[in-house]
């Protein structure tokens, strides 16, 4: 009888006390208990009473063992001594069995849709801490992905319901979960399908063509939309196909015939031929499948990310081509160590957290009721300045006089708001009752100083717009619009600076848009007073060169293919006005150079993106609405829903390509980007 057996038989039969088994605690055994709430006695335990049986071996070989004892699973190495990990077998089968209902909701911000492998080969045990490949993939989207969002949400960062589907993948796809909302019963069904049994093959179309069907619905919805694939192998549809001769050539032979130790496939007269056919059509499939996917939803719209998680020789190929369909996705190889797992799923968790405070930069804010879009705004060609406003008739608020309490802008050279007069001939201001564009934070109304009575006036100057908090609260207190207001000043002071430095004519230089703040008196708001910003019209096709999420606009020679996260345009005569859009600089990239030259010339504290607005050859770029990502610094808070902090800046440094003019000014990149 072997050591180890004599010392289990002296456990249990010379009446050694539980506590006192032998256990040498490791720290990734101890992380694995802590995570399943099994206390160090429930091993020492299952030791002493449970049923022991050989486990797979590690990876480099050494023998297991595995003890089995009242729902608990303990494995040690071959001393039985030292803790490799546990968990607790799901021990509530009706739990198990009943998925999350579907949100009930009529709005949600953001869909994610996971597909998810469940061919045989992801039972297999060769992932250290796991019993299978499926038990650490749902472990760790458990631990990575729905709790950190769900803490989200509880903790009031955002605010808006994030929803699930789920598809698992193997010869058909199962569709588990459908816009499940992601709650306390969303991390129990997932903590319990690691215990799911894989099987079959995994065809990769059966699941991409029920993601398309599922996501169809979202077509109209203003919802941000995450499609995640993880997949340890290469598709296996072609399996089961049959080539143009009519023979399945991808299925054994009837007569067993061997073939370098492998049952010999099925003859036919294409031979090999035929078999890389069919591969090639099913690859074809499943990219015209993503293709269909942002034609429906949206190119830029539409996040993909493909993890492949299996064995480092297998071919992910396809995996590699289906990210690379859309501008927004990534693809990530991990091997079978968990540690990679864990941070593709930290690095798509933190994605989605960007996109869900996009989606939802309100904070818990009420969304004002405003009245329908103003179509004879939206023409492209600008609106028509009235002579005169009859405001009673014409649907106009006029403020003049006493009503108009206030006009200010931030002076940047004093860091504070001055009163400015009003142009000549006016003495107010007029805004008209119905928006015309609406932004994440803001929408947008026809505007000008006017000069007469509150029925009756004329205008007088430019044309503005003028905009207005979409939120309630916000409405009280003119600090929102003052934030914006300071913000694109500052970008202004940083776009001096910038054309200071670069080289060229007017046709390359960066400019922001003046603003100001009209404070007015208004029975019709809460506290009877209400504030207005309002900058001149921007004359001229609208371009947005970059977000604040990371995305660009593609350079015209480069045509954005090879571009992660190009805004791609939908306009058809686009290339004939190119020389209408991008200044003369061969790439068009200022812009993206101006936000890299901010962030290089503050030293890192912050960079300057959201870029948008209009171009032309004398004036250069005439920008408007810039977001300023600031460095978390001293316990510095983020002003507003665009600014994404350091997460902002990454992003950004993420998708963007240095070019000639960003190595002619000495930039700097990130050492992390």
């Amino acid at each position: 009888m072997s050591l180890d057996a004599r010392l289990l038989r002296h456990f249990a039969g010379l009446g050694l006390a539980t506590d006192a088994v032998s256990l040498v605690s490791h720290a990734h055994g101890r992380e694995r208990r802590a995570e399943r709430g099994i206390a160090r006695l429930e091993l020492q335990g299952a030791v002493k009473h449970g049923r022991k049986e050989r486990a797979h071996p590690g990876r480099d070989g050494a023998d297991r063992w595995r003890f089995k004892h009242k729902g608990v699973i303990y494995i040690t190495d071959e001393s039985c001594r030292h803790e490799i990990t546990s968990w607790r077998l799901a021990d509530d089968a009706a739990m198990r069995a009943a998925p999350p209902k579907p949100w009930g909701g009529s709005h949600f911000s953001s869909h994610t849709l996971l597909i998810v492998d469940s061919s045989g080969s992801m039972r297999r045990s060769d992932v250290p801490g796991y019993g299978s490949r499926t038990e650490a993939v749902y472990d760790t989207l458990l631990r990575e992905f729905v709790q950190p969002q769900l803490e989200l949400t509880r903790g009031g960062t955002v605010l808006g319901t994030a929803v699930v589907t789920l598809i698992e993948m193997g010869k058909s796809a199962e569709v588990l979960l459908e816009r499940a909302p992601i709650d306390d019963i969303l991390m129990r069904y997932f903590r319990s399908r690691g215990s799911s049994r894989a099987r079959s093959h995994g065809n990769y179309l059966p699941a991409l063509h029920k993601a398309i069907e599922i996501l169809r619905e979202d077509a109209d919805r203003q919802v941000q939309l995450f499609l995640v694939l993880l997949s340890d192998g290469a598709p296996s549809d072609h399996s089961e196909q049959t080539c143009v001769h009519g023979v399945q050539v991808w299925q054994e032979g009837n007569n067993r015939v061997k073939f370098k130790g492998k049952t010999a496939l099925r003859a036919c007269v294409g031979g090999q031929a035929c078999r890389l056919q069919l591969k090639k059509a099913v690859e074809a499939d499943c990219l015209a499948r993503i293709e269909e996917l942002g034609d429906l939803l949206g190119r830029d719209r539409m996040n993909v990310h493909t993890v492949a998680f299996g064995d480092p020789k297998e071919d992910y190929s396809v995996l590699e081509r289906i990210a690379g369909a859309l501008p927004r996705g990534s693809f990530q190889k991990l091997g079978l160590a968990a540690a990679n797992l864990r941070t593709a799923f930290t690095s798509l968790n933190q994605s989605l957290t960007t996109m869900r405070t996009e989606a939802d930069g309100s904070g818990g804010l009420t969304r004002r009721r405003v009245k329908p879009t103003d179509e004879v705004a939206t023409d492209g060609e600008g609106w028509q300045r009235p002579q005169t406003i009859y405001a009673a008739l014409d649907g106009w608020n006029v403020y003049v006089d006493a009503a108009l309490v206030s006009k200010q802008r931030f002076d940047q050279r004093k860091r504070e708001f001055v009163n400015v007069r009003l142009g000549a001939d006016a003495n107010g201001v007029a805004v008209y009752s119905r928006k015309f564009a609406e932004g994440a934070e803001r929408c947008v109304f026809r505007c000008f100083e006017v000069g007469g009575t509150d029925a009756i006036a004329s205008a007088a100057g430019e044309r503005l717009v003028a905009k207005e908090t979409l939120y309630v609260e916000q409405l009280v207190s003119a600090q929102f619009h003052k934030q914006m207001a300071k913000t694109q000043a500052e970008a202004e002071a940083l776009a001096t600076l910038f054309n200071s430095r670069v080289r060229g004519g007017s046709a390359e230089q960066v400019h922001f848009v003046e603003t100001f703040i009209y404070g007015v008196l208004d029975q019709t708001y809460t506290e009877g007073r209400a504030w207005i910003l309002a900058e001149p019209e921007l004359e001229g096709k609208f371009v947005k060169w970059n977000n604040n999420a990371g995305a660009v606009r593609a350079p015209k020679k480069s045509g954005g293919a090879d571009l992660l996260g190009a805004i791609r345009e939908s306009d058809e005569e686009e290339e004939d006005e190119a020389s209408d859009q991008g200044g003369d600089d061969d790439e068009g990239d200022t812009p993206q150079v101006f936000s890299h030259f901010t962030w290089s010339v503050t030293n890192g504290d912050l960079l300057v993106c959201d870029l948008q607005g209009v171009w032309n050859e004398v004036d250069g770029y005439l920008l408007t609405d810039p977001a300023m990502h600031r460095a978390p610094k001293g316990g510095r808070k983020r002003r507003g829903g665009t600014d994404k902090g350091a997460d902002g800046i990454a992003n950004f440094f993420r998708t963007h390509r240095c070019s000639a003019r960003c190595r002619e000014l000495g930039l700097q990149r990130p050492p992390s980007a």
